[in-house]
């Protein structure tokens, strides 16, 4: 009750929950201050009462039937009624089952919290996720990125800074090899240093990474690894990132090509410790591609989603769209991402 009247008022209300700082105007008077300030992130949500965590109710969505596992939640609310649109409701699907599979999905309501919960029945519902265009493309910029690193513009995307690899329309991932002394930064438009992540976005760090909040958000690195950065992006609201430390031991790849309906060498973005491989191809017709990879032995591999998605060892091939692309592959993650750019606006449109 007391945010309810406080939202009507002319303030900007910060909830703070020890971790970070939370507001419904990343831009109101003193926000940016108490962030520096306190060295918390602060993310923006669009209202702080129905944010809380001990909303009276909360709505459930899993493939478990039990919720134990695999489970997201739609929303939570303190009224009778609670919408939720077919937009959400597919983001949420992309993060517990895979696109264009027709999976079963339990949907329940759980009241109160901690001792006194209360949940009702499940309802199973039959669901097929689409896949969607990437809403929102960021990229990684560093010492450690492409073969000219910090280099910032639209013609650099490449060599100089690397789309981070789409896995849902509103969640993009990178995973790298990444040494001591190493740094990065992660930008929005290519070209445009003022759109880069900064304080306002909700961070989660692993043990090898800090932030230098003094170069405006600069990861450094630590600890040498493979480190896995996962984005969610949420339109106008704030970014969410994590980085986590994996146990990947990488191998190395002598090379990577395409073949089917096109054809191109990729090639690598770094000279030493290379990943990611690139090339620019045009499909003059729709068509299937594969990407052969040569290591200590030579495989062919498809996969089932396009414009992005993840190699499986003896697909077919993957079912390509005619355009010109930039196409990307991770060969620790197996993930491929053909890649358009809007001209000037630095978001992917397929």
């Amino acid at each position: 009750r007391v945010l309810r009247q406080l939202e009507a008022l002319p303030v900007t209300p910060i909830l703070d929950d020890g971790a970070r700082f939370y507001v419904t105007d990343r831009r109101g008077f003193k926000v940016d201050y108490e962030c520096r300030n306190n060295g918390m992130a602060c993310a923006e949500v669009p209202n702080l009462a129905d944010f809380l965590d001990f909303a009276p109710c909360k709505l459930l969505m899993s493939t478990d039937p039990t919720f134990e596992s695999n489970t997201v939640s739609l929303g939570r609310c303190s009224e009778l009624k609670y919408e939720v649109s077919p937009q959400r409701v597919n983001q949420l699907l992309h993060t517990i089952t895979a696109a264009n599979t027709i999976t079963t999905i339990y949907v329940r309501c759980d009241a109160g919290y901690e001792a006194s919960l209360v949940s009702s029945n499940a309802v199973s519902l039959s669901v097929q996720p689409y896949a969607v265009p990437v809403s929102e493309q960021w990229y990684i910029i560093g010492s450690n990125i492409g073969i000219n690193p910090w280099y910032n513009s639209a013609d650099d995307v490449g060599t100089g800074l690397l789309p981070l690899y789409p896995t849902s329309d509103n969640t993009l991932t990178y995973t790298a090899l990444m040494r001591e002394g190493e740094m990065f930064k992660l930008v929005r438009t290519p070209g445009d240093w003022n759109d880069q992540l900064d304080s306002w976005a909700w961070v989660e760090l692993c043990d090898g990474i800090w932030i230098d909040y003094d170069m405006l958000m600069q990861f450094m690195v630590s600890t040498t690894g493979v480190y896995t950065i996962t984005m969610t992006t949420n339109n106008s609201l704030a970014p969410h990132v994590a980085i986590e430390a994996t146990t990947i031991t990488p191998g190395a790849l002598a090379s990577v090509s395409l073949t089917g309906a096109a054809s191109a060498t990729l090639q690598p973005t770094r000279s030493t410790d290379n990943h990611d491989w690139w090339a620019p191809v045009s499909l003059d017709s729709d068509g299937a591609l594969s990407l052969v990879l040569t290591g200590k032995t030579v495989s062919t591999v498809g996969g089932e989603g396009f414009p992005y998605g993840t190699t499986t060892a003896g697909s077919t091939g993957i079912s390509a769209k005619a355009g010109d692309y930039i196409v990307f592959y991770n060969d620790i993650t197996g993930q491929y991402n053909f890649y358009t750019r809007d001209a000037g606006a630095g978001v992917s449109a397929f």
